[in-house]
């Protein structure tokens, strides 16, 4: 399993999945539910004020699978998942999936921020 370090590997990632699936740009983004300049950034690695939960649907439309270790324990092995991709007709069971996969995880803040959205006071 390959370390990936930097947002650009993220994107390339992304980029060679997709093209390995035969999915364009926008294929990827209406199956993820996404923009599909979103796809753009994400696969340039430019994104830099991304939503994990965007992330992390962009991913599962691939097959993939965010796995994060602890860098500080040279000792420990990412876990092995062994699930299917979640099916799209079914969000109730995806989100579950994807709940379940995150349990144990900790999102890495140099390679994704998420961004506090200000929701107008109304009068």
């Amino acid at each position: 399993m390959e370390r990936i370090r930097t947002a650009r590997q993220i994107g390339q990632t992304i980029r060679e999945k997709r093209l390995q699936q035969g999915l364009t740009q926008q294929e990827l983004a209406d199956a993820s539910h996404v923009s599909r300049s979103l796809i753009v950034r994400l696969e340039k690695g430019t994104a830099t004020a991304l939503y994990p939960e965007k992330l992390i649907d962009v991913l599962s439309a691939l097959g993939l699978h965010l796995v994060l270790v602890d860098a500080q324990d040279k000792n420990s092995a990412p876990p092995q998942f062994d699930c299917p991709a979640p099916d799209a007709s079914d969000n109730a069971a995806s989100e579950q999936r994807i709940q379940e996969a995150l349990a144990d995880l900790v999102l890495s803040t140099d390679l994704l921020k998420t961004r506090s959205r200000t929701i107008p006071h109304r009068n």
